[in-house]
């Protein structure tokens, strides 16, 4: 959350934490969304490993499958969220909102980033877990 609320203070395409990535490595756009992809799904994986197996007792060969398609029905939620607002606003608070920044697949490279980071953190998760059964 306190990523989040960073994030808002200046729109995402303005954040002062991205303009540094942005100009550091010589990037064309803000990363900040990115940045902000890549906590969402570390932050959330662990929580929901932890209440599959603790709450639901279910076997560790679907800890990966169940959190991987929750996390991705999440951001994916996100992404038509982001969506609707910049198609019912006006252009000027979408591209605000969205922070595509120029690029119209964006929302699509998120979703995909999503998925592959909740790839790499449940895999490890997985290596981790060997010991909990």
């Amino acid at each position: 959350m306190l990523v989040h609320i960073y994030g808002a203070q200046a729109a995402y395409t303005h954040n002062a934490l991205g303009e540094f990535f942005r100009e550091a490595w010589q990037l064309k756009r803000n990363p900040y969304d990115k940045i902000l992809l890549f906590n969402f799904n570390f932050l959330l994986a662990c929580p929901e490993i932890d209440l599959l197996y603790n709450k639901y007792k279910l076997p560790q060969k679907w800890f990966g499958t169940i959190t991987n398609m929750g996390i991705l029905c999440l951001a994916t939620i996100f992404e038509l969220i982001e969506w609707g607002v910049a198609e019912f606003t006006s252009k000027e608070t979408g591209e605000t909102y969205v922070a595509t920044q120029g690029d119209v697949w964006d929302a699509q490279k998120d979703i995909i980033l999503v998925l592959i980071r909740s790839m790499i953190v449940t895999s490890y998760m997985k290596y981790l877990g060997k010991s909990i059964n």
